[in-house]
């Protein structure tokens, strides 16, 4: 038997769920066309600063290993389309936003981060000055470059002096023989500063390191100030039980939630028991609970109370528990019809495609591309899509919701009709209470004090 109850600490062990890749790949995504445009388009080498603000926002809400993931494939993205400036971007937008995103979530404040930045940056600056000392090529065609560049500036310089020079003004004298001088001092410098190249390149890896990490804390700042609302987890995100998958006979004894950061719980008490095979209805006014009730049957620890189950919720599992939601292009991903039912199986499973199709009227849609469904046949497929899984429990949320008439009497007799082919418990959540006519047991979430008639 298997009891949850209410959430302690969030896992920081084990593989990336489903939640943590995503959120990677979303983030890699952003890092990487900010990384390439600083790389590609001429003078947009500030954007690179952009960078830090995903990869800090990853070190700050989750593991390492998902700012490593993100890195990994932001820095091949850039390296494919930017070469080799493009992947040197995302590695430091990495290092710099995975820098002050831990000393964020560690509730340190700008004093640590201009300590770990400097720290940092001369780690940096030695590891620099010891490749330039070895790589003795590499290191003139740096200086031939940066010569190169400081000679440009330079020769624009005189040219404005001369041009003040030449054309009089009020101050134009004093301006153009000013510029000259600069000119001249600016050459001069860099000569001298050449021959002390090691105190050069470790002061640039300290000044640098140090000015883009606090531009960076000021930016992952302004972010999560506004961000503060938002979850920073998935809601049906649920915490990993190594149990077998078992999620019915499930009991749900005094259960309450409540969101974080609010003062009121979203689904007052509720005990119900849901047993294999069986119809269960969930009925109630908007803001009554029943989303939130289905994200505890899902797997999302409670508040208080407890939710007993055989084994584990296996979410998503082949025989656990299987979710459609109201919008059902969320969970649409195949581009064919009968692709998509099978998207996501392990790859020996073997389904019966036609059939499901078959069973909820879709069998001459096999071969149809999935963007040309109506509302009503996009949710028939997520709901073959869900039993290509043969769930143990399957949870229908507003289905019929947002679905025509006729959708919304094809999707009824789909669910009316499981109970004949499937050994599945059914969770049918509406807030029409003429759809919950054909259920073995109904439940109406109300504002009672144990929020059921």
């Amino acid at each position: 038997m298997s009891a949850t109850r209410p959430a302690t600490n969030p896992r920081r062990t084990g593989p990336l769920r489903p939640g943590e890749l995503a959120q990677s790949s979303v983030m890699a995504a952003l890092c990487a066309a900010t990384a390439i445009i600083a790389v590609v388009v001429p003078f947009a080498g500030g954007l690179a600063l952009l960078g830090t603000v995903p990869m800090g926002l990853l070190a700050y809400r989750y593991r390492f290993r998902v700012l490593i993931a993100a890195t990994v494939a932001a820095g091949m993205i850039a390296f494919l389309i930017a070469g080799l400036g493009g992947l040197m971007t995302v590695v430091n937008s990495a290092y710099v936003g995975g820098l002050t995103g831990v000393v964020k979530r560690r509730r340190r404040g700008t004093r640590t981060v201009i300590v770990a930045s400097f720290v940092a940056g001369t780690l940096f600056g030695a590891v620099t000055v010891a490749a330039l000392a070895a790589l003795a090529r590499l290191r003139h065609l740096i200086f031939a470059a940066i010569t190169a560049n400081v000679d440009g500036v330079a020769a624009v310089l005189r040219h404005i002096g001369r041009f003040a020079l030449e054309h009089p003004f009020p101050f134009s004298r004093p301006l153009g023989a000013g510029l000259e001088t600069a000119a001249d001092r600016l050459k001069w410098f860099l000569t001298e500063a050449l021959h002390y190249w090691q105190w050069l390149m470790l002061g640039n890896g300290i000044v640098s390191i140090m000015f883009v990490s606090v531009i960076g804390w000021w930016a992952l700042s302004r972010v999560l100030q506004r961000m503060r609302g938002i979850p920073d987890v998935h809601k049906l995100d649920a915490p990993v039980d190594s149990a077998p998958i078992a999620p019915v006979p499930v009991r749900l004894e005094q259960v309450r939630f409540r969101y974080p950061h609010t003062d009121h719980d979203a689904l007052r008490a509720v005990s119900l028991d849901i047993h294999a095979g069986e119809h269960l209805a969930i009925t109630g006014a908007n803001g009554s609970g029943k989303t939130t009730l289905m994200l505890l049957l899902a797997g999302r620890p409670p508040t208080s109370g407890t939710v007993e189950r055989p084994g584990a919720v296996g979410l998503g599992r082949l025989g656990g528990t299987a979710v459609v939601m109201q919008h059902p292009e969320s969970q649409v991903l195949g581009t064919r019809v009968a692709d998509d039912v099978v998207w996501g199986l392990p790859p020996k499973t073997i389904i019966d495609v036609d059939r499901l199709l078959s069973e909820v009227g879709l069998d001459a849609h096999a071969d149809r591309d999935t963007g040309s469904l109506s509302g009503g046949e996009l949710q028939r497929l997520a709901v073959a899509a869900a039993l290509a899984r043969e769930p143990a429990l399957l949870i229908a949320d507003e289905v019929t919701s947002m679905v025509d008439q006729q959708g919304r009497e094809a999707l009824l007799g789909v669910l009316s009709r499981l109970k004949e082919r499937h050994r599945t418990a059914l969770v049918h959540i509406t807030h029409y209470n003429n759809e919950a006519d054909s259920a073995d047991c109904t439940i109406n979430l109300s504002d009672s004090g144990d929020n059921t008639d």
